[in-house]
């Protein structure tokens, strides 16, 4: 979290792929996502991985994966 920050969203989530096969018991296969969560100063590119079983869906990130930008990066300039 950031200090003094009392803003923070998931802007977007996308679909990527399908990834790997249906483990026995699951209603469908393993896959990927990439959401972007904003905050007072920065967005993170998040690769989520869903991993539906017989019990339900494991849900993981991997920080490796994750790309941190500042958004003045984004926004070519300092915020108002």
């Amino acid at each position: 979290p950031e200090k003094n920050c009392k803003t923070g969203y998931i802007e977007q989530t996308e679909f990527i792929k399908y990834e790997g096969t249906t483990l026995e018991g699951a209603k469908g296969p393993p896959w990927q996502e990439l959401w972007t969560i904003t905050t007072c100063s920065k967005k993170a590119q998040v690769i989520v991985h869903f991993i539906p079983d017989s019990t339900g869906t494991t849900i993981s990130t991997n920080l490796a994966e994750t790309k941190f930008i500042p958004i003045e990066t984004i926004s070519g300039g300092a915020q108002n």
